[in-house]
C-alpha cells in the first residue's frame, strides 16, 4: 500500500513540473537539477574540502539565503552531481 502511494506522489510531481511536456522521461535523461530547482530547492556546485568546508568564488560559506540547498561537488563528473542531486532530494 505505502509503494503505491510513493508511486502516485512521484507521477505527480512529475506531472506538475512537466505540466507544459518540455521533457520527454522516455527517451531522454531526467533533467533532475531542474527539476529540483523548480521544486524550489537551489542547487550549487562548489569546492568542497575534505572537513566538509564549503568555497564558493573563493569565499567560505557557512549560511545561505534558504533552507532548501543542495551543494555538489564542481570537481565531480556532470553524472555524479547528477547522482548527489537525486539521492539528497529522495
Amino acid at each position: 500500500m505505502l509503494d503505491l502511494r510513493i508511486e502516485e506522489i512521484a507521477e505527480n510531481t512529475l506531472k506538475n513540473i512537466n505540466s507544459k511536456n518540455e521533457f520527454d522521461f522516455l527517451n531522454n535523461s531526467i533533467p533532475i537539477i531542474t527539476i529540483v530547482e523548480r521544486m524550489g530547492v537551489k542547487v550549487i556546485a562548489s569546492d568542497i574540502k575534505e572537513d566538509g568546508q564549503i568555497i564558493l568564488n573563493n569565499k567560505l560559506i557557512e549560511t545561505f539565503d534558504t533552507n532548501k540547498v543542495i551543494v555538489v561537488n564542481k570537481e565531480q563528473s556532470n553524472s555524479r552531481r547528477r547522482f548527489t542531486v537525486a539521492h539528497e532530494l529522495g
